[in-house]
């Protein structure tokens, strides 16, 4: 009896034995599944947070240099104007058929038109459009500018600064006129005084700026069509080749 009753407790004991290991490697699974769950959750929000960062520091990086483009391009423009103001001195004197004047006049023209590398030309015209003066007159085509949207503003009675859209040019060239008006006795209309601004100057700054992303910079006229983009052609980015901006 003795025997049996050891043999019987052994057995018992084995029994007992075996469902705590069981138990033991089931919770050992669990806290394993745990684990790399909460692993899989901290990477996750790691890349999340990695993500979110790269893109606020590429938004205020665009952000950035966008202000810094419009700052500089408001700049061009504004100092081309002080030109137009110098110009509408000019345009005032009284005796433009004096060819003695008319020299005087192409002279100044000329020495302002060297002050900014942005300007292309300076030009002078009289009440029916005509030139009266140039920087270059070698390069106007028929001198008359009647027809002209931006003539036609200030001949209306537009008295303000007039920016004009991208404009055909000379030798296929494109180029933007600012515009100022001429008044003479009794503030009656007589002609007008315009610059014009090479886009291109506009287009070298942007490259200038060799920012390291996928960048288009987009020159936009009040009337909200496209004067420039830099680059022109979305084959100059990385990626895809795309269509040449007309």
């Amino acid at each position: 009896m003795g025997g049996l009753g050891n043999n019987t407790d052994q057995a018992v004991e084995a029994a007992l034995s075996h469902p705590p290991r069981r138990s033991m490697a089931s919770v050992q699974r669990l806290f394993g599944g745990v684990f790399l769950l909460i692993m899989a959750i901290l990477l996750c929000t790691v890349a999340w947070w990695t993500y979110r960062g790269a893109v606020r520091d590429g938004v205020d990086a665009a952000s950035s240099f966008a202000r810094l483009a419009a700052n500089q391009s408001a700049r061009m423009v504004e100092s081309a104007d002080l030109l137009l103001i110098d110009m509408q001195r000019i345009g005032r004197v009284a005796d433009w058929g004096s060819p003695a004047i008319v020299r005087v006049a192409g002279e100044e023209l000329r020495f302002l038109s060297s002050e900014l590398p942005h300007v292309k030309r300076l030009t002078v015209f009289g009440p029916n459009g005509r030139v009266r003066a140039s920087s270059a007159p070698d390069e106007e085509r028929d001198g008359r500018v009647n027809a002209e949207a931006f003539f036609a503003f200030h001949a209306g009675g537009g008295d303000g600064l007039y920016i004009s859209p991208l404009l055909p040019g000379r030798s296929a060239q494109r180029e933007i006129v600012i515009s100022r008006p001429v008044t003479g006795p009794r503030n009656a209309f007589d002609g007008i005084v315009a610059v014009v601004l090479d886009p291109e100057a506009f287009a070298t700054f942007f490259r200038s700026l060799d920012i390291p992303l996928r960048t288009i910079f987009y020159l936009v006229h009040d009337d909200m069509s496209i004067v420039l983009r830099e680059p022109r052609s979305s084959a100059d980015l990385p990626g895809a080749p795309g269509e040449v901006l007309h």
